[in-house]
């Protein structure tokens, strides 16, 4: 096993010196990529493992609670996978500039794509598109790899660590409650989108830490290494875990040095991961901590951080961030923690940590000024934090089973109303904000009919799609599932009354029933009326040439 180790870490000192070369006019983009994606592999295939150690060792031992709540993880991250209406438009987009930089073969596979992310932080997402072709299964099973990644391993570490604990089983069961508690996880793991994956590796490196932790062993380590890496190039949010976690990894480094310990793989797992995450700031474009818009200074921040805090701790106009009693616990954990003697380092840096996280959450700008409720989603980061602080809190309370068992149930009660409230909104097509999970099915709906009616090939026919101005607004986002589903065809704006025939491409037109414009004959034809539930019929027409 050291020896599988030993060479994972040693793709891990290739991929950072494959990552410098360039700043020496030096560049092997394609054996970057190959790299990267053996090192991803590596993680999957661990997480595999982790399935067949969970349900041989909890199931045989009778630790039956802590797999049903991991199964209703599981079950709910896949119910959803096929459902029209978890067609997310940027889960859509970001996974098709993904896809696009794995099949250039390393050429760009540096740079970024989608809004200034780092193009890698989208490869394991893009991989099930890459090996299944593009597909509405394909699109969200890659969203939702991270998920299962990250819930597979943390229960798998969870349960390692309280192995020898009578109560441990719902200890787990409770700590895997605590997401169910944060309206945005659930919102985003119904998208497969990738504002959730942070959260998911956070749940990885929380696992393999407690692992590591327990055996002392280097396979868990330097699989560590490739879980900060991806959290390196993954959404921004995903730079306060790593922050927290190099941390973390200098305190237990100085601690093996303290004890005499050998700490050769610490201290290079430490360095290679500073060097490759100080990188990512030299290329990616989405680390916008403040606003340049006019009415942004200091008082503003000021505001938005009341603002927020109140509701998180009120609930916004709405949709409640956090349950109450998630609330309660990120009081209540630090404070446990820090009248505990050995978890009170640990504790007191994750609180600070906690606390800068929500500030950051609602200052910086990102790639768009949201709302101030909207901008906590940000903050779900902290989810696999307070889990660990919750097992880690309970542990010592283990041998009195009454305890983890009585919080397990209330939290997984409570969980779920809070929980089931928005995906019975979500299942009856209403969403929050300014976003309609109508549009999303609406757009899938009609790509589907235009592929069968005209017999598209996704990755040959290259064309133009025209909507009449009278149901633009229906189709606002159909860009940004063109560019998944069919990825040389375009979407663009009509500026006139009749769409123009594009020269040498498929040019197709969508307009409603009473609409003055008659494409002229024999150029264009009429190949079928497209409607979507309760809607306009709309008469689609194409030019081919």
């Amino acid at each position: 096993m050291n020896s599988i180790a030993r060479g994972l870490l040693a793709l891990v000192a290739l991929e950072v010196i494959l990552d410098l070369a360039p700043i020496v006019s030096l560049s092997w983009p394609l054996l970057a990529e190959v790299v990267w994606l053996i090192l991803l592999v590596a993680v999957i295939l661990y997480a595999i493992i982790s399935v067949s150690w969970i349900f041989r060792e909890r199931l045989s031992t009778g630790h039956a609670a802590a797999v049903f709540m991991l199964l209703y993880h599981l079950g709910f991250i896949c119910f959803f996978l096929t459902q029209p209406y978890s067609a997310s438009h940027e889960t859509a987009n970001q996974i098709a500039c993904g896809l696009e930089r794995l099949q250039d073969l390393g050429s760009a596979f540096q740079k970024n794509c989608f809004l200034g992310y780092p193009a890698r932080g989208y490869a394991l997402a893009a991989l099930p598109s890459l090996l299944l072709g593009r597909n509405h299964f394909a699109l969200n099973f890659g969203g939702a790899l991270p998920l299962l990644i990250g819930y597979l391993i943390f229960a798998a570490g969870t349960a390692t660590h309280l192995r020898a604990r009578p109560g441990g089983s719902w200890i787990l069961c409770a700590a895997l409650t605590l997401p169910l508690h944060f309206f945005y996880i659930t919102h985003f793991t119904m998208m497969y989108e990738q504002s959730a994956h942070p959260f998911a590796l956070g749940l990885a490196l929380v696992g393999l830490g407690f692992i590591y932790l327990e055996f002392r062993r280097e396979l868990e380590l330097s699989l560590i290494a490739v879980v900060l890496l991806e959290l390196a190039y993954t959404y921004t949010t995903g730079l306060a875990l790593l922050g927290l976690a190099l941390v973390l990894l200098g305190c237990e480094l100085l601690r093996a040095r303290a004890k005499r310990l050998p700490c050769w793989q610490l201290g290079t797992t430490l360095l290679l991961v500073l060097i490759d995450a100080a990188l990512t700031f030299v290329f990616r474009e989405d680390v916008r901590f403040l606003s340049h818009e006019p009415g942004t200074g200091p008082a503003k921040l000021i505001e938005d951080l009341r603002e927020g805090f109140w509701v998180l701790l009120t609930g916004g106009a709405d949709v409640r961030v956090m349950s109450y009693i998630s609330l309660a616990l990120l009081v209540v954990l630090p404070l446990a923690g820090i009248f505990t003697k050995r978890l009170r380092a640990l504790t007191l840096l994750c609180t600070l940590w906690i606390i800068a996280t929500f500030g950051l959450a609602l200052c910086s700008q990102g790639y768009a000024t949201y709302v101030v409720q909207f901008r906590l989603h940000r903050a779900i980061v902290i989810c696999p934090i307070l889990m660990m602080l919750l097992v880690l809190c309970l542990e010592p309370l283990a041998p009195r089973r009454a305890v983890p068992i009585t919080l397990a149930l209330l939290l997984f009660m409570t969980g779920v109303l809070f929980q089931s409230s928005y995906v019975g909104e979500k299942m009856a097509y209403q969403f929050m904000i300014h976003l309609n999970t109508r549009e999303f099915s609406r757009h899938l709906a009609f790509i589907q009919h235009v592929e069968a009616q005209i017999g598209l090939q996704p990755e040959v026919d290259h064309g133009v799609v025209y909507i009449a101005r009278e149901i633009h607004e229906n189709f606002a986002s159909l860009g940004d599932q063109l560019h998944y589903y069919l990825p040389h065809v375009e979407q663009r704006e009509l500026r006139v009354p009749c769409p123009p025939a594009a020269d040498g491409e498929i040019t197709i037109y969508a307009q409603p029933e009473e609409s003055s414009c008659i494409p002229a004959a024999p150029l264009w034809r009429r190949i079928s009326d497209f409607s979507f539930l309760d809607e306009p019929t709309a008469r689609v027409y194409v030019a081919q040439h």
